[in-house]
């Protein structure tokens, strides 16, 4: 799962998780396990691999600007 995770990093991104929660932002840096996101405002988050359901990079518009994300 790591090498399909390393595609995302430096990416702007969604994350679903099993638990029915979101995470957003950039991720910075994956390791045991463990997916480091920092958000817009420049906080930092862990998330754990295990509890992804989905991950996607965040839909942008032509100017560059994130489009709304309805699922």
């Amino acid at each position: 799962m790591s090498q399909i995770l390393d595609n995302f990093i430096g990416k702007d991104c969604i994350i679903n998780l099993c638990t029915g929660g979101t995470a957003d932002g950039t991720v910075r840096k994956i390791s045991e396990g463990w997916l480091e996101i920092e958000d817009k405002k420049g906080k930092i988050q862990a998330v754990n691999a295990d509890y992804i359901s989905k991950i996607r990079e965040y839909p942008t518009s032509k100017s560059g600007k994130r489009k709304t994300v309805i699922e």
